[in-house]
């Protein structure tokens, strides 16, 4: 164990909130990731971003000091990390940023706007993963439906929860314990109370399991006697040599998506084993074969493949992805790669600058030059007199109700209330495609 100091912003929503810049094409881009601190889905965030150059000097934005952006469509769900979200940002001089919550809108539509830090800390004493003590204590309340990170502390009124949440109500917002429960059976004594009971739990259990192996090697012996060559058990076929099974699982075989198109396959000839997918990826090896399991994998990769009884191949890595292949099917047809950055696929055109009243307006057609089509494309003007910024046009969706194909074009206006400008650049701050 050990003792940290932590924080907490009590008006937060966001938490691990960080920004890098990236430049392709001339284009400055930002990559913004953050963990929703909250216990309800998150589907759109506005951000206010300071940008600086190499020099650390801060880049003005029509004469501020920070900008706003917002990023829609998104589905954080509670106390997770986003994905790391793309945006153009307004100056190519930009080199770091500081990202600041702003607004939050949540899937039953409520928003909260952020009010300022508002932070309290306190001394944690934190369990570590690298300590067997520790381990066993997590471990035997985790068996009691408990997540235990750290020991729970006071802050005046507020609360942090064993499971390192920050808390201002009486239950938890992440794991839904009582501050009641918590405080009374998370402690350090309760803890070694706790621990010792399992041992003798896991004692007991091993025992049990010591009968069942001698039981089970009872049976087996048994069928050894009357079956040489394979039987069923479970969902899984048993196979008493690597050479019979070898022999059962030889040919083609073939795992299809939810829309019947075939992904991969993967061709086993003697021993050999060969994986395609539809990617380009390819793979040979040897098979490693687990006859009594029904099992087979391959040394450079983590994949187990298991033989159903369904007569498929079912599949499984060390994380959470399963899938299973079915005998035969048609010659792998390989795509092209499906990624298609906006900057590259969408044109601007813009036309010439001309007085409407009041206002310096500009026509801009976008054209789709892409393989993919493109909605919610998110779009912004900006005017300077003689390079100096003289107003911009307030950002709006282009294709926000509708689509625009492949080889399509729409033409928007932007315009200025300033009627002294010279030169107007747009730029596409984001864009979706299917």
């Amino acid at each position: 164990m050990r003792k940290q100091v932590v924080t907490f912003d009590k008006n937060a929503s966001l938490s691990n909130l960080l920004g890098n810049v990236i430049v392709s094409n001339s284009i400055a881009f930002g990559s913004i990731q953050f963990v929703n601190n909250t216990n309800k889905e998150i589907i759109a965030v506005k951000f206010n971003i300071r940008g600086y150059n190499s020099f650390g000097e801060t880049v003005l934005i029509n004469d501020c000091p920070a900008f706003q952006v917002m990023v829609q469509d998104l589905h954080v769900i509670p106390f997770s990390y986003s994905k790391q979200i793309s945006v153009q940002l307004p100056s190519l001089e930009i080199r770091r940023i500081d990202v600041f919550e702003y607004q939050t809108c949540f899937n039953d539509s409520t928003i909260i706007t952020y009010s300022g830090k508002d932070e309290v800390g306190c001394e944690l004493l934190l369990l570590e993963n690298n300590i067997l003590a520790d381990n066993e204590i997590a471990n035997a309340y985790s068996l009691r439906s408990f997540q235990v990170n750290n020991y729970p502390a006071e802050i005046n009124s507020d609360w942090v929860c064993c499971c390192g949440t920050f808390n201002s109500n009486e239950q938890c917002k992440k794991c839904g314990k009582s501050k009641t429960e918590v405080f009374k059976l998370v402690t350090p004594n309760n803890a070694v109370q706790i621990v010792d009971e399992q041992k003798s739990i896991n004692k007991k259990n091993k025992s049990k399991k010591r009968e069942k192996k001698v039981i089970l090697s009872i049976v087996v012996a048994f069928l050894l006697m009357s079956i040489t060559t394979v039987f069923y058990f479970s969902s899984h076929v048993v196979y008493f040599s690597d050479e019979v099974m070898i022999e059962d699982i030889q040919g083609n075989w073939t795992k299809y998506n939810s829309n019947g198109d075939a992904v991969s396959q993967i061709l086993i000839s003697g021993s050999s084993f060969s994986y395609n997918d539809w990617n380009g990826k390819s793979l040979n090896d040897k098979i490693e074969c687990n006859p009594l399991r029904g099992e087979f994998t391959t040394p450079s990769n983590s994949y187990k493949y298991k033989m159903e009884k369904n007569g498929r191949i079912f599949c499984k890595d060390e994380m959470v992805a399963q899938f299973d292949y079915r005998k035969g099917g048609s010659p792998l047809v390989v795509k092209k790669n499906d990624y298609e950055p906006f900057p590259t696929a969408l044109k601007l055109t813009k036309g010439i600058l001309y007085q409407d009243g009041i206002y310096t307006k500009s026509d801009v057609t976008i054209t789709n030059n892409g393989e993919k089509t493109y909605h919610d494309i998110y779009v912004t003007g900006f005017f300077t007199s003689d390079g100096k910024p003289k107003g911009y046009s307030i950002s709006e969706f282009v294709c926000e109700d509708s689509v625009l194909k492949p080889g399509e074009s729409i033409t928007i206006t932007v315009s200025s209330i300033c009627s002294d400008t010279n030169y107007c650049d747009v730029v596409i701050l984001s864009a979706y495609n299917d």
